[in-house]
């Protein structure tokens, strides 16, 4: 009897430990469980906050980015505005250097109280003004001048001598005297021609010279004799300015 007591009480002791055991078991698994939830609960906070700082980067790339344009569109205005500013300066200062003033051959032929630029017998040399209309010096001032006679049918295109001559500098406001090579000896069979209008007489030149910005220019002019041979009309080409 006292050694079933002891067995029973023994065996008792080994179900309470095994039973405590288990209930031990239990709990571990149930904190590892938790445990391991709240370590997945913190890797998709971590997740949350790593996608959220993705977007915070991108987000301020792209305000970066729109800065950077804006920047750039106005720096390409304000530059547009500074050229247009400087060309419209320069435009208003710089020189202009045109031919003006066509002037009788000298000395001057007169008919029926008339000057005129044509006589039987003789030759014209035609003069005309060099002029600066603008406010500021020329330089380096070369032309070309020269003439042909034309049929009327013919469409007039020029054809300037190859060597220019120099001028050097014309200041604003000032004129030089060019000469045009002397024409041919005059006959009546030629001044004919020009008074019926079967032929015309041009009269053309192109100037070329630097301003004080060290831009280089050029003009050209053109003029036909009037019928009455008492003076030039302007043609309808070869008359410009850049």
């Amino acid at each position: 009897m006292i050694a079933t007591v002891v067995y029973s009480v023994f065996a008792g002791w080994q179900l309470y430990e095994i039973h405590s055991g288990a209930k031990d078991t239990h709990d571990l698994a149930v904190a590892a469980k938790t445990q391991a939830e709240n370590l997945g609960n913190m890797s998709d906070a971590a997740d949350k906050i790593r996608q959220a700082a993705d977007g915070m980067v991108a987000q301020e790339q792209r305000i970066a980015d729109n800065a950077k344009q804006s920047l750039d569109a106005s720096n390409r205005q304000s530059k547009a505005a500074l050229d247009a500013a400087i060309t419209q300066n320069r435009v208003d200062q710089r020189a202009w250097v045109g031919a003006t003033e066509m002037l009788p051959p000298p000395p001057a032929f007169t008919e029926n109280g008339k000057r005129l630029y044509l006589k039987e017998g003789q030759q014209s040399v035609f003069q005309f003004y060099l002029a600066n209309s603008g406010k500021t010096p020329a330089s380096s001032v070369l032309f070309r001048i020269s003439y042909r006679t034309l049929p009327a049918s013919v469409s007039f295109a020029p054809r300037y001598p190859t060597q220019p001559t120099k001028a050097g500098v014309l200041q604003p406001g000032s004129k030089f005297i060019v000469e045009s090579p002397a024409t041919e000896l005059a006959t009546l069979t030629q001044i004919a021609t020009y008074q019926t209008g079967t032929n015309i007489l041009y009269f053309y030149g192109e100037i070329r010279y630097d301003d004080i910005f060290g831009l280089k220019h050029h003009t050209t002019f053109c003029v036909y004799m009037l019928r009455d041979l008492t003076g030039f009309s302007d043609c309808n080409t070869y008359n410009e300015a850049d």
